[in-house]
This record gives C-alpha cells, structure tokens and sequence, in this order.
C-alpha cells in the first residue's frame, strides 16, 4: 500500500543544492492517502522561466503509478488530484511541454523516477537539475538543438534549417563538437585539438590589448596569452592559456573578494547581443570572474569548483542585473579548474551550461576574454583583454577598462549547429 505524506521537491537550477526538511518547506508536494487519493501541487522549474516562453502555454503532465492526474494552473502554481492504484512501488513521471501556435505540444523537460518498498514514507527529489531536456525525444526537428535551447533563443523548433547564421558578422565561430573535456585544467590534446583557437581570419585567439597599466609602461611587448572554446550544445568548454608562473613569482591571493586586483581571468556574456553603451541589462548580459589560486590557510593552491564553498573562488561582476538568475557557485552551471603550472603557462579551463548562460546556436552574441596580472601582491599591475581596445598615448585605465560596465565593449562570437554553417 502507498503510504500517506509523499514529498517531491523542487529547485530552482541556480539555486544552491540543500536538504530541505518538512514538504510544507518545499516549492512542490505530492500527497497521497491511504486510499490511494492524491493531491498534486508544483511549479515550474526555473529554467523554464524564460523570456521566450510564455508561462500560459506551458502544460504540466504529472502520472503516478500510471494513472494521470488532472492539473490545473493556479497563479504560479499547478494544482491536481487523482486517484493512484495500489502497488509496493512508487512511479512518478513529470513532463513539461509548451502548447504551440499551431496547437502542437513541444516536448521541453522530462522527469522519470520510481520508489521501491514503499511502505514506508517514500520522498521524490526532483531538483531542476535532474530534469531531461537533451537527446532525440527533445529535439522535434532533428537537427542536434533541443526543443528548450531553440525556443531560448527564438529559433523554429520544427525546421532543421533554423537557427541558421545571422547577418551580424562575428569575430570568431566556434564549432560544434560531440565531445566533452575534462574540467582539470589540464590541456588535453585529445580534445582540445578540435577546440577553435583561430578566429574567421585565421588569426590565434590572443588576449593582447593591454587595457589597464598600473605600472606605466613595464608590459611585456611579447604577451601571449590566448583563448580557444568550444561547444556540444548544451556546454561552452573555454580553455585559456594564462602567464609563466614560477616558485619566485606565485600568483597572488591577498585581494580579498577583490579577486580583479589578483592574478585572475574574467569571462563576458552578452546572449542577445544587446550590446547596452549605457549599462548591462536586465537579461542575460554578464560578467565573471575567476582568480587563477584558491587560498588555503593562507597558502596558495589551484583553483576549482569542486573546492568547499568558503576556498573557493568565483563570483560575478557588480554590474550584473540581480534579474539574471545564473549562479557561478553551482557547479552544474559553470564548471572550472585552474592550474598553478609552474614553469609553464597557468590555465584556466572552464565550462558553461550554455542554457543558464542564454548562449545561443548560430546566432553572433557578445563574449570577451580579459586578463588580470598580478606580479607583487597589492594591486594588479596590468589587464590585457581579447577583445578590448587596446592603450593609445593619452588613455587612461578608465576609458579602456570598460566592459565590466558596458557590453557594447564585447567581442562578437558564434557558435555553430552540428554540421558546420
């Protein structure tokens, strides 16, 4: 027999995962009695929140033990009830789909999962992250973009052809590739050798504008810092190949949350390409950082997102908009480890879940790469930027250093379906 006090929980996907107690502290619960009556109550998952779908068309399907319940929208929140066959198992199916303009239902999310020995209270933790949204069933038009990231970024969910490339030229493209790298750090030839490093001119990615001069004139003429990425999709992979670091000049750590003044890289976003001189808007335009070392009892060690959250180290810039929800410190949004290479170039390698990050397929968006460098501890000594406009005699660090303020500074760059573009 089931069991009364059922419990399935919900998360928001930038939310920081955490063990919630009582079902009455949850965004959804499932109460079924003993008779089998069953009371459903659940909202949508945060990733669904988005600015292309409208939040009237989406329907919710919740079945228990193969029986459907009736669910009906209520504010924020979908309601139902039903009756549940008898059994020593528990199935629970949650499926979310968007009612389209020509009445079809568009397949966006999917949740499987089923309780065994279940006469004791049995609890259903659906977390945003562990709904599906990728594969063949989510993919209506066949051409290897998912139903959910074709509507993220406005394209024809039915027609193959769509997204296909803008007229908005970008810098680099970034292909499609059905791999995945190891987020280590370490460069892995196996991978990275399908990674773009070249822009459409053929030219390397080189992080070289010298932006900020704490120093004044002390920059090495022969910086080669550099960039590469690619995607399947779903994730951006970025590696970037950083300065020498040697045991007499380790990177610094003594910046406190100020991690720009430290030996760090800093990532920009732009997916609309809004491309805002006023200011970053309230949509997807962002800004993160990332310090090359952790500091671990005031030593210094490499950096990851697998560190305890109080060593590790990341955080977005001051001028995103609180309305973007994109949480650096959950690790399956942005992924990263550094390496400390002594002797060699330091790196950063980094991996974005292009859907929390609103990155499109075959559209230009805005993206920049930025260097800070730290030789003494104190402030930073240099910046260098992919992107930026390099130093002129007569500039000042403020009217070069300017994309943590205006995304009209950015980079263009676009990543191309499967199948090249």
């Amino acid at each position: 027999m089931i069991n009364p006090n059922y419990c399935l929980r919900l998360s928001a996907v930038v939310l920081v995962a955490s063990a919630l107690g009582a079902c009455s502290e949850n965004t959804a619960t499932i109460d079924v009695n003993s008779s089998g009556s069953t009371k459903v109550s659940m909202a949508a998952p945060a990733f669904l929140n988005t600015r292309a779908i409208n939040p009237d068309d989406l329907r919710l399907t919740v079945t228990l033990n193969g029986t459907a319940m009736t669910m009906a929208k209520n504010g924020d929140s979908w309601v139902g009830t039903g009756e549940v066959a008898q059994s020593d198992t528990a199935s629970l199916a949650v499926e979310w789909n968007e009612v389209m303009p020509n009445n079809t239902n568009l397949l966006l999310a999917r949740f499987n999962e089923v309780a065994t020995n279940v006469n004791a209270p049995v609890e259903f933790n659906v977390t945003a992250d562990r709904y599906e949204t990728e594969g063949d069933v989510f993919d209506a038009d066949k051409d290897l973009i998912s139903n959910l990231n074709e509507r993220r970024q406005d394209s024809d969910p039915f027609d193959p052809m769509d997204p296909g490339t803008d007229d908005v030229a970008p810098r680099v493209k970034i292909a499609a590739v059905d791999r995945a790298p190891i987020i280590d750090g370490a460069f892995d030839s196996n991978i990275w050798g399908f990674g773009q490093f070249q822009d459409v001119d053929d030219l390397d990615l080189l992080v070289d504008s010298l932006i900020v001069d704490e120093v004044g004139g002390n920059a090495s003429d022969s910086v080669n810092y550099a960039w590469g990425a690619m995607h399947n999709a779903r994730y951006l992979s970025i590696f970037v190949l950083g300065r020498t670091t040697t045991v007499d000049s380790p990177p610094a750590i003594d910046s406190g949350f100020e991690f720009w003044e430290d030996d760090s890289l800093e990532i920009f976003i732009d997916g609309n390409l809004s491309a805002d001189s006023t200011g970053y808007d309230e949509v997807d335009d962002l800004h993160i950082i990332i310090p090359l070392a952790s500091n671990i009892n005031g030593q210094f060690a490499d950096n990851n997102s697998g560190l305890d959250a109080e060593v590790r180290r990341i955080l977005r810039g001051s001028s995103v908009q609180e309305d973007v929800v994109f949480d650096v410190m959950d690790s399956d949004v942005i992924e990263f480890a550094t390496c400390i290479c002594f002797g060699q170039r330091s790196t950063w390698e980094i991996r974005i879940d292009m859907l929390a990050a609103q990155i499109p397929v075959g559209k230009t968006f805005g993206f920049e790469i930025q260097i800070n460098v730290d030789d003494d501890g104190g402030r930073r000594d240099i910046k260098w930027a992919w992107a930026g406009r390099g130093r002129v005699p007569g500039d000042t660090n403020e009217n070069t250093d300017i994309a943590w303020l205006y995304p009209s500074a950015f980079g263009l760059v676009q990543l191309l379906p499967f199948g090249g573009g």
